[in-house]
């Protein structure tokens, strides 16, 4: 694996502990977080199903983005 693709994959999951941290402390027990394939946060209170990605990487999600 190039160095490049070392960097990006460590930042990734930089910023997946990051967000997890941000929704922990804001949203205490509201959202549970996976490290497994799939959607990488569920919104316990009305199950909604959320993939935290970066912009170069929209395409590659199975649902379109919306802001």
């Amino acid at each position: 694996m190039g160095d490049g693709r070392k960097l990006r994959r460590w930042y990734g999951h930089a910023v997946h502990r990051a967000t997890k941290h941000a929704l922990d402390r804001r949203f205490p027990g509201q959202f549970d977080y996976s490290t497994s394939y799939g959607p990488d946060i569920t919104d316990t209170k009305n199950g909604a199903k959320i993939e935290a990605t970066t912009v170069g990487r929209l395409g590659e999600c199975r649902v379109p983005a919306t802001r």
